[in-house]
């Protein structure tokens, strides 16, 4: 569900040298907000907004639960630091292409249309010429694909387990 997949040889070519810092991702981690008053607040500042545009009311006060912790100033804190999340984009280096080439079992993907961490572009082909992956950009969504579309999620994993 929209996996971060660099292109072939983007790991090789990066080696272990930390990723341009100019990466999307990365900068909007470090300028993620980690403290709120209340999780009420969380909420109330999240609804309707950028990647949680799309999330049912359910689904973020879930998400605030389980992603925010109490402070002793009694206030709530974000469980995954902002810096600690901009480190894994500033140094991811998994490269799961030999994987899939190596794989005898069926894999499909499910791309977001839009801002997509499935760097794929122009590399369908190479991913889907042995027949068994399926690369399958869902329309309307983002990289938050499963919070957005759990209907399909629920779906596809009950298809997998028959």
């Amino acid at each position: 569900f929209d996996p971060v997949v660099m292109p072939p040889g983007f790991a090789a070519q990066n080696g272990n040298r930390p990723l341009n810092t100019d990466n999307p991702l990365l900068q909007g981690a470090l300028r993620r907000r980690a403290v709120f008053p209340s999780k009420a607040a969380v909420i109330a500042s999240y609804s309707g907004k950028g990647a949680f545009r799309a999330w049912t009311p359910d689904m973020l006060a879930d998400y605030v639960e389980d992603g925010f912790h109490d402070t002793l100033s009694g206030e709530v804190e974000l469980n995954c630091p902002p810096a600690w999340e901009a480190s894994n984009f500033a140094s991811h280096g998994h490269d799961p292409w030999p994987s899939f080439d190596a794989a005898d079992v069926p894999i499909r993907i499910l791309k977001a249309e839009t801002g997509s961490t499935c760097r794929s572009d122009g590399h369908e082909a190479a991913l889907t010429a042995s027949g068994r992956i399926r690369l399958e950009v869902i329309p309307g969504t983002t990289h938050f694909l499963p919070m957005e579309r759990p209907d399909l999620v629920r779906s596809t994993l009950l298809d997998l387990v028959g």
